[in-house]
């Protein structure tokens, strides 16, 4: 996308889901002003050998079925606050 003078702004994509759906955004823009860019197809999923080895993952979230059930949900980022708790406690002791 250009802007004001006529440049092309560089983009920043990213995808919360492991690449199930992208993102993207004018480099230096804030997230709330990322646009979906791209979905890959329900019925392409399961054939695609990333989304199989991501899913194969022990860490992979299902946003669908977290959005489904906010407990679930609540979980989860309760989850990921400990694991920060823990990544930061091990950066302090080294």
């Amino acid at each position: 996308m250009e802007n004001i003078t006529g440049k092309i702004n560089p983009k920043v994509y990213e995808s919360p889901d492991g690449g199930l759906t992208v993102y993207a955004r004018d480099f230096g823009e804030p997230h709330e002003n990322c646009l979906q860019a791209w979905t890959m197809p329900v019925s392409d999923r399961d054939k695609d050998p990333i989304i199989q080895a991501v899913r194969q993952n022990s860490y992979f979230v299902d946003q669908e079925l977290c959005e489904e059930h906010p407990d679930l949900k609540a979980k989860w980022e309760e989850f990921r606050e400990l694991q920060r708790h823990y990544q930061a406690w091990d950066l302090l002791k080294k």
